[in-house]
């Protein structure tokens, strides 16, 4: 998750790696990602050519370095994304799918959601079985098991309207050229690659 976290940071553009702790920190629920946690994946994506690193002069005169998404990368962290098997039931594993489907082909968005409604409606009913077995289950144990069971039936609701809404999107992009954001334009004197 940190990985693609880190590697979803740099969609909108070069960053330099305080920028990238801070970006990636606050997604995870941290204030900042620890250097640890964040230089050896850059090094690692850097050597994979996920990432290119160029150096650039910082605010007091610094040498920093800023590191961009390639084409390569974002091809890589599309093939993660489209990766969601059933046995993954992290919440944030699904919501951050869901938070990049801008850059997922509709058939993953499919895929994914058909993934999540087959967890939550079977969570939802295995909540609700151990409620009607245990009947009338104790008070906070009661409450716990209404509680998770209508979240579970909530987010179901919420995935229906996703896809509506996909589709009435579907519909305006067979209208238009779908095109993906390239990204910024490149600096002065910056290549794309």
């Amino acid at each position: 998750m940190k990985d693609l976290v880190i590697l979803s940071s740099l969609l909108s553009g070069p960053k330099h790696g305080y920028e990238i702790k801070k970006v990636a920190g606050t997604v995870l629920g941290e204030a900042e990602l620890h250097n640890n946690q964040v230089y050896p994946s850059l090094h690692r994506f850097e050597r994979s050519g996920w990432v290119v690193r160029k150096k650039a002069s910082g605010q007091r005169g610094q040498t920093r370095f800023m590191y961009r998404l390639t084409p390569r990368g974002r091809a890589e962290m599309v093939r993660w994304l489209t990766r969601y098997p059933d046995h993954l039931r992290a919440d944030e594993e699904f919501y951050l799918r869901v938070g990049l489907f801008q850059i997922l082909p509709a058939e993953a968005h499919k895929q994914i959601l058909d993934t999540r409604e087959r967890q939550l409606g079977s969570e939802a009913a295995h909540f609700q079985r151990i409620r009607m077995d245990f009947s009338p289950p104790p008070f906070l144990g009661g409450e716990i098991l209404r509680f998770l069971e209508r979240r579970a039936r909530a987010e179901l609701d919420w995935i229906r309207g996703l896809r509506r809404r996909l589709a009435a999107d579907g519909r305006a992009a067979a209208k238009t050229p779908a095109r993906l954001p390239a990204g910024p334009a490149p600096r002065a004197g910056e290549r794309r690659i």
